[in-house]
């Protein structure tokens, strides 16, 4: 509930109306006790195959809902709060995967960046440039291509920062993260139409040295985060099972069919049904709604006191 995972997420971003600076202390800081609680937790939760089946699930649902439903935001704050819920969701899902040590990082990387991000919500926007929209199969062929080509650089990584991610079905799918990842960078970069011969290569140049650079500099964060927490989480047996592999696959199927749809956006929303998602999305899915009805059926709906008024 703290660390606002499905279905208990929808209190988040119904507190955007409080002002910037306390908005950036929540999402920088009290959403991560949660997380915080269940990293503690780490060297029972890892004897539990079914527990951490059961984060990975919460985790990856979360991450999808808040994923969509900041796609459809308007208003920049709501849409900083979404992305929240979706990063807690995959931090929750970090934890289900075993890496309890980056998903400590990630608290920390996300904290700082979504404490920033408030802080300059309320400055200018740059100029719209306006690029040339892409077609959903370009989308998808640049983020095949950036995925391919970073497989090469993790396995380089792993050599060369000692993160060996085939020791353990989580890891790998988390290095399986990294690569889509580098896909949706090329996406960014390359995505859409480049306007001259000469910034297309440019751009290629710069997608190539993000994906040299992107899974070594996070493998060596990985590393060392498992070296810095080693003391505190103590030794814990590795999850290899039957059950800690779909734990693994879950997340990644969730998030591959996420990429593909949210390639396909420019095409689903001309349709009458991409047109109704956009407006549930927009409102959350009305979870909120239904959790406030459920609260309300449990403790009972108490209406507040008035006071009387009287002018003199």
């Amino acid at each position: 509930t703290k660390s606002a995972q499905f279905p208990f997420h929808s209190w988040l971003p119904e507190t955007m109306e409080s002002p910037t600076p306390v908005s950036a202390l929540m999402h920088a800081g009290i959403i991560n006790a949660g997380g915080a609680l269940v990293i503690r937790f780490a060297p029972l939760l890892v004897r539990v195959p079914e527990a951490l089946l059961v984060l990975v699930v919460i985790g990856t649902l979360t991450a999808c809902l808040g994923m969509i439903s900041m796609w459809a935001q308007v208003k920049i704050k709501r849409t900083l709060a979404w992305s929240t819920v979706s990063q807690m969701g995959f931090m929750m899902v970090q934890c289900g995967l075993g890496a309890f040590a980056v998903a400590l990082l990630h608290i920390v990387g996300h904290g700082c960046y979504k404490a920033w991000s408030f802080l300059r919500s309320g400055t200018l926007p740059p100029a719209a440039t306006s690029p040339v929209p892409a077609s959903p199969g370009r989308l998808l062929l640049f983020a095949l291509i950036g995925t391919l080509l970073a497989i090469p650089t993790l396995a380089m990584a792993t050599i060369l920062t000692g993160y060996h991610p085939p020791n353990s079905p989580g890891e790998l799918a988390l290095a399986a993260v990294v690569a889509l990842s580098v896909g949706q960078l090329w996406v960014v970069v390359r995505g859409h139409e480049a306007v001259t011969w000469r910034a297309g290569f440019t751009q290629t140049l710069l997608a190539l040295g993000m994906t040299a650079l992107v899974p070594l500099l996070a493998f060596e964060l990985y590393h060392v985060a498992n070296l810095y927490l080693a003391p505190v989480l103590g030794p814990s047996p590795t999850p290899t099972g039957l059950l800690d592999w779909v734990t693994a696959i879950v997340p990644l199927v969730a998030f591959c069919l996420l990429i593909v749809f949210h390639s396909l956006l420019p095409v689903i929303m001309q349709t009458a049904i991409g047109r109704s998602v956009y407006i549930h999305a927009l409102h959350g899915f009305y979870y909120g709604a239904i959790a406030d009805r459920l609260v309300a059926g449990v403790w009972g709906q108490t209406q507040p006191r008035t006071r009387e008024v009287k002018h003199a």
